[in-house]
């Protein structure tokens, strides 16, 4: 099953005075990391002469997956002026063992060559920082210009980044903003967990069918507490009329207002247990949605615009794991054609896994709860305004007409112990407490909202098949498919950020 990776960045001086000190020292910092956060590492990185070249040589031999960052195309990148016939004998073998290469866009014309190569090189280092959880840096202390080892470590100090500051001349190693240590299992493999990488699909289907089961389990438990939540404070209420509507004696009062104390207790407790329920069930199934998507363009070739299309806040370790993991363990080769069947049928159309009928279910289900429970909050509303009624006109009767029949004969109907007037008084008082009970569960289970945007989902899909159905180009395909996961990542990040409000109003 795989785990979220941690990416490590990594800049440093060209020039070393002891290279050979170096390179067990980021071996070191590498180790720290890991030991640290107990995950597999993944490292991004240029390629640069020195520091650079030592430690992706330590990754490579650490089996730690790489991804290559350059500021422009690599034969630009790697020239004689930067590098030496030695530095790139070292380096050119390593550059194509990255897992997944990415080159900054083309420089604004415009402005002068030299001013073009600088900006590249100040977006490359803002990228290495920007994409890597931690930042490992040889450095030898001097400030430096953005771009270089000196501007990176600055940028990475603003932001807050944790940093592991190898100096470049004493090899003294510092730490710097480390966060807590995670509490999960220590990892193998030397302090270097790895993800597997055999299996490709299969370990990525596992990952989603485990989480699709913590959802399942959670899902369940988090709305039922909801509900209870909801009818205990309900039901405190409804206690709380009982003595001044039935005029019970004090020592029987007495025991309903501990149960009403009990109750108000029970539901606090209940809500709390419901905040940690949900927050288990939102994340397990963010996870599934982010695997399942990654599921559905498995055949399809490797694209920012479809893998990465929109980032879920606080997931961004998923996406980028499940991106890496599709460059890492890649699908056969298949035709046009054959990746556009495979994306409709695992992403759209599959009754088990697909978008299409997965809204369906869902739209069907959402109408039923929403116009089952409207009904019973109508009614009850109804039967309250009936019964007031009632009892407003027969005290107005008493009033106006104190020796009539008809108030005597009400007065003495009984049920039990009650008079008619008090059951009828009492649920004038309760059943609008129902109703709004009722109304407060559907908007807790966001029902409306639900049919609505099911709806509105389910008749996109429909028309999105066909328009990829058509599809003659990989252009075209991939344009349309970023269409439909932006939208069905979209989705979830809504739907997330409703339910979260929600779990946390209660």
């Amino acid at each position: 099953m795989l785990r979220p990776w941690v990416f490590v960045g990594f800049t440093g001086n060209r020039m070393l005075e002891k290279p050979e000190l170096i390179g067990p020292r980021i071996d070191e910092a590498l180790r720290r990391i890991a030991a640290h956060t107990r995950a597999p590492l993944a490292a991004v990185s240029s390629a640069a002469k020195g520091a650079d070249t030592l430690f992706v040589e330590t990754i490579l031999r650490r089996e730690i997956p790489w991804v290559l960052l350059l500021p422009f195309a690599a034969e630009e990148f790697f020239n004689a002026e930067d590098f030496s016939p030695e530095d790139l004998r070292r380096i050119e073998p390593l550059v194509p063992k990255a897992v997944r290469t990415h080159i900054e866009a083309s420089p604004a014309t415009g402005l002068p060559l030299k001013d073009q190569r600088v900006n590249a090189f100040a977006d490359c280092s803002a990228r290495t920082v920007d994409t890597g959880d931690y930042l490992i840096a040889v450095w030898d202390g001097q400030p430096g210009k953005p771009g270089g080892t000196g501007g990176t470590v600055a940028y990475a100090r603003e932001q807050k980044k944790p940093l592991v500051w190898i100096h470049a001349v004493t090899g003294e190693i510092q730490e710097e903003n480390f966060p807590a240590p995670s509490t999960d299992p220590v990892p193998t493999a030397a302090g270097l967990a790895r993800n597997p990488v055999e299996g490709g699909l299969q370990v990525l289907q596992a990952t989603m069918n485990h989480h699709d089961k913590l959802a399942m389990q959670h899902s369940p438990h988090a709305r039922q507490l909801v509900t209870v939540v909801i009818f205990l404070h309900l039901a405190a209420t409804a206690v709380g009329v009982v003595e001044p509507v039935f005029l019970i004696p004090a020592w029987i009062a007495v025991f309903a207002v501990m149960f009403k104390v009990t109750t108000l207790i029970g539901a606090q407790a209940f809500s709390h247990r419901q905040h940690h329920a949900k927050g288990e069930w939102l994340r397990a199934r963010i996870i599934a949605e982010l695997c399942r998507s990654a599921e559905g363009t498995w055949y399809l070739p490797y694209s920012d615009k479809v893998n990465q299309a929109v980032m879920v806040p606080g997931f961004r370790e998923w996406q980028r794991t499940l991106a890496l993991w599709r460059v890492i363990a890649p699908p056969e080769t298949r035709g046009l054609a054959a990746q556009r069947d495979a994306y409709m049928e695992v992403r759209l159309d599959n009754e088990k896994t697909g978008q299409i009928p997965y809204f369906e279910r869902q739209l069907k289900r959402a109408e039923i709860k929403l116009f089952s429970r409207q009904k019973v909050a109508r009614r009850s509303t109804t039967i309250a305004i009936v019964c007031a009624a009632v009892v407003l006109l027969m005290k107005g009767l008493s009033v106006l007409w104190p020796e009539g029949h008809l108030v005597h004969e009400f007065e003495r109907l009984q049920f039990g112990p009650v008079t008619l007037e008090q059951c009828l008084e009492f649920s004038s008082l309760v059943l609008p407490l129902l109703s709004a009970a009722v109304f407060t569960w559907l908007m807790a289970s966001d029902c409306q909202r639900r049919v609505e945007r099911n709806r509105e989902i389910l008749a996109y899909l429909q028309a999105a098949r066909e328009r990829i159905r058509r599809a003659t180009t990989w252009s075209g395909l991939e344009r349309r498919v970023a269409e439909v996961e932006t939208t069905l990542l979209l989705e979830v990040l809504e739907w997330h950020s409703i339910t979260h409000f929600t779990a946390s109003a209660h």
